[in-house]
């Protein structure tokens, strides 16, 4: 019964995806991220929201796998570029700082030949400035087709786009290409930023150790998952560039993240 319920679920889930962008039923949240020495608000991410009338709020890690299997993730993650660059505007019309965002990239998405194009045309007809939006790519999607990401991540830095590699070092990483990646930026997988509370020496080691490989290489470094004082005091000390978890702030609604804003400009 068991195996039932849960095809019936990822049918349910389909069919509330099929029509989520139509119905009004997704929305973004931004989640801040912090500059690692100043504390100053240095950015957001965006993260995709679904609400369902029937099928309540539904977690990302729940719904994305069912629309990247489906190819629903195209059109959805059209919807989220769209979103993110008509907020950055709504934000500056109000008077707030331009803030960079950053969207994630799944593997569908990085397949479809007009990725580039497609995303650029948005930005433009949104009346954005390509620096201000950022993409996120995991690990071990950068590594599936090596080459071929280094033309895409050049792609999308010829335009000024910036690019950032996430979830480092939970995929098999070849340092060759983490040099000819080029990229702005490298996150630091939580697991790791748990470890820092939980693996005492070796955890520190490690964190330490991604932290030198990145600035060595000219990246900045974002750790994510940061939840208690003891893991921010360890990453500022190791000289971490930007800070990202509940600790300083959770994913927030646009007007929340607008209010945030408006406070950085008090400051």
């Amino acid at each position: 019964a068991g195996r039932n319920e849960a095809v019936t679920r990822t049918l349910k889930i389909q069919g509330a995806l099929h029509d989520a962008l139509s119905s009004g039923h997704c929305s973004l949240h931004f989640q801040p991220k912090f500059r690692g020495d100043s504390g100053e608000l240095a950015g957001a991410e965006a993260l995709l929201r679904l609400n369902h009338p029937e099928l309540g709020l539904l977690a990302p890690m729940e719904f994305i796998p069912i629309a990247e299997r489906s190819g629903q993730i195209v059109h959805i993650g059209h919807w989220v570029v769209r979103e993110t660059c008509r907020q950055i505007r709504r934000w500056m019309t109000e008077g707030l700082p331009a803030m960079r965002v950053a969207i994630n990239l799944s593997p569908r998405q990085l397949m479809q030949p007009d990725l580039v194009s497609t995303v650029l045309e948005i930005v433009r007809a949104e009346n954005v400035e390509c620096h201000q939006i950022m993409f996120e790519i995991t690990e071990t999607v950068a590594m599936q087709d090596a080459p071929k990401t280094i033309e895409m991540i050049h792609a999308f830095q010829a335009h000024g786009f910036e690019i950032s590699i996430d979830d480092f070092g939970t995929g098999y990483s070849s340092l060759a290409y983490l040099q000819r990646f080029r990229v702005k930026q490298l996150k630091i997988d939580r697991f790791f930023t748990n470890g820092l509370d939980a693996d005492g020496h070796e955890g520190d080691a490690i964190v330490s150790a991604i932290i030198a490989l990145a600035h060595s290489l000219e990246m900045d470094v974002v750790a994510e998952g940061v939840e208690t004082p003891s893991q921010l005091a360890k990453l500022k000390t190791m000289m971490c560039d930007e800070i990202q978890g509940f600790l300083l702030g959770k994913p927030l609604t646009a007007d929340a993240f607008g209010t945030l804003l408006q406070h950085t400009v008090a400051a």
